[in-house]
C-alpha cells in the first residue's frame, strides 16, 4: 500500500499563539485605552499611539500568524495522479467547487475582498473612537474601552483567518481548482444555442488514495437528434472569453472522421480529416457581419461550430432532413458554403 501524498501537522502551536496574542492584546487595550482616551486635552501622539498602533500591530501579527499556519499546516509529496475524464451537470459543479474547498481547506487558498479590507475598516474604525468621543459626543467615553477591546479583537480574530484562508503551501497548485466556475458561465452561454441538448461539464478527475485532483474543466456541447455522431468541446480559461473550440464528427466504426478547430490566436476553423491532417479553413456558415470571430463572440462561435457539424452531416446524408431543418434554426439557407480561403 502506497504512503498517503498528504500528512496533516497540528496547529495546536499557532492556535497557542495566537490565543496569548488575542489575551495579550485584550490586557494592553484594557490597561492603556482608559489612559490615552483624551479627557480634558487630546493628546494626539498618544492617540495615534495607542488608537492606531496597537491595531495595526493586532493586524500584522495576526496575518503573520495564519499565514504560518497554513504554510505549516501539511507536508506534501506529489503522487502520480491516475486521471479519467468524467462529465458532470451544472449542479453537481456548483456543489463540487463548495465540497473541494471545505475538504481540503488545508490545501486550497480562497481569497476574498474582505480579508484585506475589513481589517482596514476596523482600525480606522478604532481611531475614530477618541474623536469622536472628544469632539462629538463626550457621553460615549465611558464605553471607549469596551468599544475599543472588541474592535481590536475582531482585526486580529479577521486578520489570522484572512492570512489562513489566503495562503498557498506546497500542495496547493495541485489541489486548487482549475477555472470551473468560467467554464459553468460558458456553458449557461452555449445552452441558449438553437438545437443544443442540455451540456455537460468535462473535467480530468485525478485520484491517489482518498485525495483527489481535477484539470482542464471543458464544456461538452452535444446537437438534438446527433448526439452519438458528434460533439463540440470548448474551454474558456480567461474571464468571460472563449480560448477554444473543438468539433469532432465520428466516423461509423467510432473513431474520428472530421474535425474543426478554433482557438482565440486563430479565430477561423481549421477543417482536418484522416486524409488531409495538415487541414485548411472554412468560411463561417451561420451569416453574420462579423467576419474574425472573436473571444467574446461565444454564441456565435457555438452557433457555427453546429452549422459546421451539420452541413458535414448533411453532405453524408446522415438524416437529412433533420439536419436541414436545424440549419435553417441557425439562419443556414445554403448548404454548399464550404470553400478554402484563399
Amino acid at each position: 500500500m502506497s504512503a498517503s501524498p498528504i500528512a496533516y501537522k497540528s496547529l495546536k502551536v499557532i492556535w497557542g499563539l495566537f490565543l496569548l496574542q488575542t489575551i495579550f492584546v485584550i490586557s494592553i487595550s484594557c490597561y492603556i485605552v482608559p489612559i490615552a482616551a483624551p479627557m480634558s486635552d487630546f493628546v494626539y501622539a498618544s492617540v495615534l499611539l495607542f488608537f492606531l498602533g496597537l491595531p495595526l500591530y493586532t493586524a500584522i501579527i495576526g496575518f503573520f500568524l495564519g499565514w504560518r499556519g497554513k504554510k505549516s499546516a501539511v507536508s506534501y509529496s506529489r503522487p502520480n495522479w491516475e486521471f479519467q475524464t468524467i462529465q458532470l451537470e451544472a449542479e453537481e459543479c456548483v456543489r463540487l467547487i463548495r465540497d473541494h474547498a471545505r475538504q481540503y481547506s488545508r490545501m486550497v487558498p480562497i481569497s476574498r475582498l474582505w480579508y484585506f479590507h475589513l481589517p482596514v475598516v476596523l482600525v480606522f474604525l478604532n481611531l475614530s473612537l477618541p474623536y469622536y468621543s472628544f469632539f462629538v459626543n463626550r457621553l460615549t467615553a465611558p464605553s471607549i474601552t469596551v468599544l475599543s477591546v472588541l474592535t481590536v479583537t475582531c482585526i486580529g480574530v479577521v486578520s489570522f483567518y484572512g492570512g489562513y484562508r489566503a495562503t498557498s503551501n506546497l500542495a496547493s497548485p495541485d489541489f486548487q481548482l482549475p477555472p470551473i466556475r468560467e467554464a459553468l458561465w460558458l456553458a449557461g452561454m452555449q445552452q441558449g444555442v438553437p438545437n443544443v441538448s442540455p451540456v455537460r461539464i468535462a473535467m480530468d478527475k485525478g485520484m491517489s488514495g482518498d485525495f483527489t485532483v481535477y484539470r482542464n474543466p471543458r464544456v461538452i456541447v452535444r446537437i438534438s437528434g446527433f448526439e452519438h455522431e458528434a460533439c463540440v468541446q470548448s474551454a474558456s480559461e480567461d474571464l468571460r472569453s472563449l480560448s477554444r473550440v473543438l468539433c469532432v464528427l465520428k466516423g461509423p466504426d467510432g473513431s474520428w472522421s472530421t474535425s474543426w478547430l478554433w482557438h482565440s490566436g486563430d479565430r477561423s476553423f481549421l477543417k482536418r480529416t484522416p486524409d488531409d491532417k495538415e487541414g485548411y479553413y472554412v468560411r463561417n456558415p451561420v451569416p453574420s457581419k462579423i467576419r474574425q470571430l472573436g473571444v467574446k463572440d461565444v454564441r456565435l462561435v457555438t452557433e457555427n461550430a453546429i452549422a459546421l457539424i451539420l452541413s458535414e452531416l448533411l453532405q453524408r446524408g446522415i438524416n437529412g432532413s433533420l439536419a436541414s431543418e436545424e440549419l435553417k434554426l441557425l439562419g443556414v439557407r445554403q448548404v454548399d458554403f464550404e470553400h478554402r480561403n484563399c
